[in-house]
C-alpha cells in the first residue's frame, strides 16, 4: 500500500511538472498573450490646452499623432518639443512608458483630449489609446487663440515602442 502511495504520489509531481512546462511552452514570459493578460493602467502626467507650438519651435511638425516615449532621453526630447520648458513629472521607465496624444495647433482655445481607456491592438504589442477629442461648445466662450492641446501619460509597460490614438472612428498609429 505504502509502495502504491508513493508511485501516484510520484505520478501527480511529475503530471504537475509536466503541466507546468505546457504552460511555459505555451504562453512562455513576455509574450503577447502574457501581456494582453495583464490589465494595462495609466496615470495623468500632464495635460493642457496651450502646448509648444510650431511657432514656438521652428522646424516642428505637430500632427495628431501619440508619441512613445521608452527612456529618458526620448521622454525630456518629447516633452521639451510637445510641452515646453517646463520640469517633466518623474517616470519609471523600468516599469512604464509616456505616451503623448499631441493635436498639433487649433483656431481657438477650449479643445481637450480625454482618455477614456487602454487596451492592445491585435498583434499584442502595441497599445490603443481610446481618447476622444473634446471640441469647444458653440453656446459657450472659448478663448480665440490659437491652441495645441495634449495629454501625456504613464502606462504601466516598459518598454513600449507603439501606440495608436483611437478618437472615435479616427486612430492615428505612434510616430517613429
Amino acid at each position: 500500500m505504502k509502495a502504491m502511495k508513493a508511485t501516484f504520489a510520484t505520478a501527480l509531481l511529475l503530471l504537475a511538472a509536466a503541466c507546468q512546462n505546457m504552460q511555459m511552452m505555451t504562453h512562455p514570459p513576455d509574450t503577447p498573450a502574457k501581456k494582453m493578460s495583464e490589465p494595462l493602467k495609466f496615470r495623468v502626467l500632464k495635460s493642457g490646452q496651450y502646448g509648444a507650438l510650431e511657432s514656438e519651435k521652428p522646424g516642428l511638425e505637430q500632427h495628431e499623432h501619440p508619441y512613445v516615449a521608452h527612456d529618458p532621453r526620448s521622454y525630456l526630447e518629447l516633452w521639451e518639443d510637445h510641452v515646453g520648458h517646463i520640469p517633466p513629472p518623474a517616470v519609471d521607465f523600468d516599469k512604464e512608458s509616456a505616451i503623448f496624444l499631441v493635436m498639433g495647433q487649433v483656431p481657438t482655445g477650449g479643445y481637450n483630449i480625454d482618455v477614456k481607456g487602454l487596451s492592445f491592438d491585435d498583434d499584442g504589442e502595441t497599445v490603443v489609446v481610446e481618447a476622444p477629442v473634446v471640441e469647444p461648445s458653440a453656446h459657450s466662450p472659448s478663448a480665440m487663440a490659437i491652441s495645441a492641446p495634449y495629454i501625456v501619460i504613464a502606462v504601466n509597460r516598459p518598454n513600449l515602442h507603439a501606440a495608436l490614438w483611437r478618437r472615435g472612428s479616427e486612430t492615428t498609429r505612434s510616430a517613429q
